[in-house]
Order: C-alpha cells, then structure tokens, then sequence
C-alpha cells in the first residue's frame, strides 16, 4: 500500500532552509545566463517548490530578470565591440529562443489593404 495522498515522504527539499538554499542556488545559475533545464533540480519539480513554497522561492523572478540581464549585457557588450568575435546572427537566434524575440515589422499589411503605400505616408506613421 503507497503513502497517504498528500504526505511530504517524496520532498527532496522537506525544511526551509533547504528550499532556501535551493533557491540561492538557482539565483545564481541564472545570473550565470544558464537555462533551466541545466540546474540541478528538475524543471517540472522547481515549478512544484515555486508553487508549494512561495516563500522559500521568492527570489525565482528575480533571477529569470537577472537571467536575461546577463544576455542582453552581452548584447550590448558585443554590439560596441567589447567582446572579440562576438557573433551577432548567434546571439540574436539565442534572444529569440530564450526570450522570444522575434522580427517586427511596424507596418502590417492589414492596415493597407491593397498591399502599396507610399513613402511619405511610412514616414508620417512611424514619426
């Protein structure tokens, strides 16, 4: 016969301090720009803690901003030419992966029917 539902037998992290300490440790695996699916707590258990133990996870928006913080400093960094053999068309492939940067285009075809406009017209909507 299994453990009564509900029963904590299957927690890994059962104190606070543990949790915590978790939580410490995927704060800066993220300020490392690493994903989630390297840190050593399985993505779908981490998503259980945030959500069983909020806060003993408090920090978990925090360090996805940190995360992407990390990334976009490299952007930047590697757009001025502080970083050498900085790949651009890689580093914006990882953006839009990570982050779900995609292409815009201001202008949709919905809003010209006929598919033509002209120059003078771009102008006045983008300024």
């Amino acid at each position: 016969m299994g453990a009564p539902i509900g029963n904590l037998n299957a927690e890994k992290f059962s104190t606070p301090e543990e949790r915590q300490k978790v939580a410490s440790d995927y704060l800066e695996h993220c300020r490392l720009g690493l994903s989630d699916a390297s840190f050593y707590v399985e993505e779908d258990t981490m998503r259980r803690y945030i959500d069983d133990y909020p806060i003993d996870f408090g920090t978990i928006k925090e360090a996805r901003r940190l995360r992407r913080l990390f990334w976009e400093n490299m952007g930047i960094k590697g757009m001025s030419g502080e970083i050498k053999g900085f790949n651009s068309a890689s580093w914006i492939f990882n953006m839009k992966n990570r982050f779900g940067w995609k292409d815009q285009n201001p202008i949709s075809q919905d809003e010209f029917p006929d598919g033509k406009m002209d120059l003078v017209t771009y102008f006045k909507q983008i300024h």
